[in-house]
């Protein structure tokens, strides 16, 4: 249990870097920001902020959004995501993985950060192609957990989440970059990249849910419920 705690909140501080690098950079931008949500599922929390902004603090401490302003919700002297420039937007998107990087490098040095970062990639391959080997899966994570200090889990943690956030998978930042690239000079995007877009959030969502089984078989074997 005290393992699982662990995991549970170094990710969440991980989580909220990068969404604190994500709100920071969009307001050096002044950009309009109409909602921080921290976490996932329910709401437990609603915070108003200045600028009309307000903070949701959600159930599941491990997902972290920022949505912005629209057109149609536009005081006349507020600035849109919409109007920013095609590199601006390149990175406000890439944000918050800047933040969670720059985080690992300072608490792991800049070669370690890196490769975690990198590493991430390598996570999701594994979780695909050696979905029911959930010691492979989460042996190495709960290992760490037992052995590294706080300061070095959290470098960890924060090179995985801004590694995995590079994914070009919608939902990801890695996704939002893309799509940022590929679109018309009004911001639209082709149908063909709209529809890639749905398949590859059924990818991710796929993803998460082989994570979470692997993660609950794992600790059930771990303590003995299960052979």
């Amino acid at each position: 249990m005290t393992v699982a705690l662990t995991l549970l909140a170094v990710l969440a501080v991980a989580t909220a870097i990068w969404l604190a690098g994500t709100v920071l950079v969009a307001m050096l931008m002044r950009v309009a920001v109409k909602t921080i949500a921290f976490g996932v599922g329910p709401t437990l929390a609603t915070l108003p902020l200045s600028g009309g902004r307000s903070f949701e603090l959600r159930a599941v401490p491990v997902v972290s959004n920022v949505t912005f302003v629209t057109r149609a919700e536009a005081q006349p002297d507020q600035r849109l995501f919409a109007d920013l420039g095609r590199f601006k937007k390149f990175v406000l998107a890439l944000s918050g993985c800047a933040a969670c990087l720059l985080v690992a490098a300072l608490f792991l040095g800049p070669e370690a950060a890196v490769r975690a970062a990198a590493a991430s990639w390598t996570d999701v391959f594994r979780a695909v192609t050696h979905a029911r080997d959930v010691d492979a899966q989460w042996g190495p994570i709960v290992e760490a957990a037992r052995t590294l200090g706080i300061v070095e889990l959290l470098g960890l943690a924060a090179a995985k989440v801004g590694g995995f956030n590079l994914l070009p998978l919608a939902g990801l930042s890695g996704w939002s970059a893309l799509t940022t690239l590929l679109a018309a000079r009004d911001g639209s995007s082709a149908p063909i990249v709209e529809t890639f877009g749905k398949f590859t959030l059924i990818v991710l969502f796929g993803l998460l849910i082989l994570w979470a089984v692997s993660g609950v078989e794992y600790v059930a074997r771990v303590s003995g419920m299960v052979a």
